[in-house]
């Protein structure tokens, strides 16, 4: 078991093994703690015990009170481009990739993230859509990209991301007369 305590948190956290997640602290203290999957508990500064499971969370506000537990939203599964499909575009200044994911339940937005680095340590994309499943990128350079999605619930909070799934695009040596190839 490890322990953290986050010196401006009103919140201490232990988490089992194998357990993933992630703790938001803002400027004033507030907190927000969410177990993407197994198990994790934490005490309040106001002495609150709060255990958690997968696909849960809670909000603290700046006094260690505790909010509700949240249900986060589930995992979206990508469709496609498939994880590291090479794409060829005659013109890639006109070309249209178009990223899929199957929808979840109960998620209100989606936010989409795409980057050159598997690391997403400086995002190329980082947005959010309402409701769709799609998301169109157009006129990228050549190279790898990489590209994941978390589901947004109706009450803003956001679970766990997909596993991250590559493409690449390439200039075709086709005719610019043809149309790129369907993946």
């Amino acid at each position: 078991r490890r322990t953290r305590v986050c010196r401006y948190s009103c919140l201490r956290t232990t988490a089992a093994r194998d357990t993933s997640g992630n703790i938001q602290v803002a400027e004033g203290g507030a907190t927000g703690l969410r177990i993407f999957s197994g198990q994790g508990a934490a005490e309040t500064r106001a002495g609150q015990r709060i255990a958690l499971g997968s696909n849960e969370g809670v909000r603290v506000d700046a006094t260690g009170a505790a909010g509700p537990k949240l249900a986060l939203p589930t995992v979206p599964q990508l469709t496609a481009p498939s994880n590291g499909t090479d794409i060829a575009y005659p013109d890639l200044t006109r070309g249209i990739t178009l990223l899929l994911w199957g929808a979840v339940p109960e998620a209100s937005a989606y936010r989409v993230m795409v980057d050159f680095s598997p690391s997403f340590a400086r995002p190329l994309f980082d947005r959010q859509t309402a409701r769709s499943t799609q998301m169109e990128l157009r006129s990228l350079e050549a190279g790898s990209y990489y590209w994941k999605v978390a589901a947004v619930g109706t009450d803003g909070t956001e679970g766990s991301f997909s596993d991250l799934w590559r493409f690449t695009l390439v200039r075709s040596t086709q005719s610019a007369a043809l149309p790129p190839p369907l993946v």
